[in-house]
């Protein structure tokens, strides 16, 4: 018995602001009413917080289903009831490559039933305070609408349902673990964030001052984004699509107007998330000084995960200085000494934004991160079996690259400059990136490789691993082949099938990748997704390079998630992950950092062969 519900709540808490894990358990969030439907069954309505009849059927062994379920959960517990364990459609969504959102993905889907947008109103009047703090009260006409508004959530949620396919068993229960972890949250330096904010919007304040002095008041902020970009493109001939410090780090080392040279490095620094995400920790934090309902199953089309509210999976490498020192001095200078201290007084302030992150008392973090995961995996599926015997004898494939690139086998670790070309190669070459771009991420970097030594490095990484390559060309003839004859199609150990609307990519684990949509175009496979930067929902290519990326991110997330469940299975509770990186928060005993590497490192069957490793620390306040 599948039971589908939706619970529309009010509360004092702007959830915008402060995430779904501190308006959930805050006293003064409560259930509105609800909607719920017991299979193909018609949708009944609820007013009010009475859940005992849905305590009945969960007792009766109901499976229920709701969309962002997460939050159902949340809110559940907070009426003092055990909840039950929930399939979700938006992960279901997620998994597949569409849009989390209920109704991004109706309209992506085209389902007969679409979330109903006339909501908007009713939950501004009736789910918010009013200015004098209290709240309306829901009657009438206006109650019958948010019941409807209620209703139709529950049947898009219940036709995404029966339109894709269910989590296996085991994904299932690594979105159950992913729930654990966000109940269990993190705590907090509350101090640290509420005066580090305080610095950055100084700091902030006179970056877009002198934006002011560089355009003649054209503009009064580096926030105006588009604005901005359509400034640098009209005056300054750029070809920019966004603003984001990834393309303007890439677009800086080929712009020669110094002042647009300036504006650009303003935007980089200035227009860092850093003050954002001191001002999030602040509204985030639960009475027990811990954050929650920060990371997203399946948030990446790969299977990461991602985050909200705190934006934890894109927190900045900010610059090379002691995180502490600067800390104390946020906590005890004010903003004209700490800028004495730091020439890039911002970049200090980012530097400090992981140690908002503090273990509790008589506890610490066991901090693990997968050494160049994604480098291993590569050559493991790509089958480079030299490279991988390399990475088993610990030796040193960025120097071993460097050796090639620079045509000198003399080099060794001692000489940085070289090694960390190498490295970069090896971590940035292996999914067809071309010499522009790899300058501009060696230059992200701080390192300024001009483009012969790039283009030097690209060939180097191509003919060093030719296998590599031939893996990007074939996992392309492989997806093509199967969208040209409906067969499936094997590219050493993926599998390409396809199935209704999608096609997969069967990974080593047996898990699927989707592309949704697909069609072959001219010869080239395009497929729709979301974009990461403006969410639209459109059309797009992929290639060899791009399917590669795509496999070894996925592979690579599918050791992690093992190693994830065999933590909790020994009791080592995680409070964080990032990237290729798990944080263990637990009571400081001798071995335990070894024990929790040993467990990461151990490979699940279908990994066999493959060459991690993971190296880590303990800390009190959580750090790169």
């Amino acid at each position: 018995m599948y039971v589908f519900i939706d619970f529309e709540t009010r509360s004092k808490i702007d959830i915008k602001k402060c995430g779904a894990g501190r308006y959930c358990s805050d006293p003064s969030t409560e259930i509105l009413c609800y909607s719920y439907a017991i299979d193909d069954g018609e949708v009944v309505n609820v007013q009010g917080d009475d859940l005992s009849s849905m305590r009945e059927l969960q007792m009766r062994g109901a499976v229920f289903v709701a969309h962002n379920a997460a939050f159902e959960q949340a809110i559940w517990e907070n009426t003092g009831y055990p909840p039950p364990e929930f399939i979700c459609t938006m992960a279901l969504a997620q998994s597949h490559g569409l849009p989390g959102g209920l109704g991004r993905a109706a309209k992506s889907l085209q389902l007969s039933f679409q979330k109903e947008v006339s909501g908007t109103r009713l939950i501004n009047m009736y789910c918010k305070p009013a200015k004098d703090g209290e709240f309306r009260v829901l009657e009438g006409e206006d109650l019958q609408d948010m019941m409807y508004y209620c209703a139709m959530d529950v049947e898009v949620e219940r036709e995404i349902f029966k339109r894709l396919p269910k989590l296996n068993a085991w994904e299932q229960g690594i979105f159950q673990l992913t729930q654990k972890i966000n109940n269990r949250g993190i705590k907090i330096d509350t101090e640290l964030a509420s005066k580090a904010s305080l610095f950055a919007k100084d700091l902030i304040g006179a970056a877009n001052e002198r934006l002011k002095e560089l355009t003649d008041n054209k503009f009064y902020s580096l926030s105006q984004t588009v604005r901005l970009r359509n400034y640098l493109n009209d005056q300054y001939g750029l070809s920019l699509e966004t603003v984001g410090s990834q393309e303007l780090e890439e677009v800086l080392p080929f712009v020669s107007d110094p002042v647009a040279k300036e504006i650009i490095t303003l935007r980089i620094g200035f227009g860092r998330s850093s003050s954002a995400k001191f001002d999030k920790a602040s509204g985030a934090v639960c009475d027990d000084g811990r954050v929650r309902n920060y990371l997203i199953y399946h948030g990446a089309s790969t299977g990461r995960w991602t985050s909200h509210t705190i934006q934890l999976q894109n927190l900045p490498r900010g610059i090379d200085i002691d995180a502490d020192t600067c800390i104390s001095l946020i906590k005890n200078a004010d903003p004209e000494v700490f800028n004495m201290f730091y020439p890039d007084p911002m970049g200090a302030i980012s530097s400090c934004i992981r140690g908002l992150f503090v273990a509790e008392e008589g506890k610490t973090f066991y901090v693990v991160d997968y050494a160049s995961i994604e480098a291993r995996v590569l050559m493991w599926l790509a089958g480079e079996k030299k490279a991988v015997s390399l990475f088993k004898q610990g030796a040193d494939l960025y120097v071993e690259m460097a050796k090639v690139i620079h045509n000198n086998q003399k080099l060794t670790k001692e000489n940085k400059k070289e090694r960390q070309l190498g490295k970069q190669a090896i971590l940035g070459c292996g999914y067809g990136m071309g010499h522009k771009k790899f300058m501009a991420t060696c230059l992200s970097y701080g390192m300024d490789v001009d483009e012969t030594l790039a283009e030097k490095a690209v060939k180097a990484y191509r003919k060093m691993h030719k296998k590599v390559v031939s893996f990007w060309y074939d996992l392309e003839s492989a997806a093509v082949q199967t969208m040209r004859t409906g067969k499936a199609h094997r590219c050493g150990p993926v599998r390409f099938t396809r199935e209704g609307e999608f096609l997969y990519c069967q990974l080593p684990s047996k898990r699927k990748l989707a592309y949704y949509k697909p069609l072959l175009e001219e010869g080239k496979l395009v497929y729709f997704t979301q974009d990461s930067q403006t969410h639209n929902f459109k059309k797009t290519n992929t290639y060899g390079g791009k399917l590669c990326e795509n496999v070894c991110q996925a592979v690579a997330r599918d050791i992690m998630a093992d190693a994830m469940v065999r933590l909790e299975t020994f009791n080592l509770p995680i409070v964080l992950s990032v990237h290729d990186e798990i944080v263990v928060e637990a009571k400081q005993k001798a071995g335990r950092l070894e024990q929790v590497i040993d467990l990461m490192k151990t490979l699940p069957e279908w990994a066999q062969g493959c060459p991690i490793d993971a190296e880590g620390f303990e800390t009190k306040r959580y750090k790169k």
